[in-house]
């Protein structure tokens, strides 16, 4: 990927600033492109989005994520009426070990 310069380090991400993109139009079915822009600070601002740059069979388009560094991972991002995201949930270490999905974690149970 080429590096961006001090100047354009908000600008968003395409296949063709990979190296060698001529062969990914041709090889790749999906290309995916993570965008994480900065304040005036140079800290990231948490407006993180994943990038469907290329979908051979499906739909291209963006996808607002919020990026947990406590799990080098990202999360779904719902952006309210009022502007405001989610915040990423955090899970139990139990929870975690035992790789539970949102809808399998442990509820109190009916009659």
């Amino acid at each position: 990927m080429a590096r961006p310069s001090d100047k354009n380090m908000n600008s968003r991400p395409t296949k063709f600033d990979l190296k060698e993109s001529g062969s990914l139009e041709a090889d790749a079915h999906t290309v995916l492109l993570i965008y994480r822009p900065v304040d005036e600070f140079n800290q990231y601002n948490g407006e993180d989005e994943i990038i469907v740059d290329k979908q051979r069979h499906g739909v291209r388009g963006i996808e607002p994520v919020l990026y947990d560094e406590n799990y080098l991972r990202f999360r779904k991002r719902s952006v309210g009426g009022d502007g405001t995201h989610d915040e990423p949930k955090s899970e139990t270490k139990a929870e975690r070990k035992a790789g539970l999905k949102d809808h399998q974690k442990a509820e109190p149970k009916g009659k």
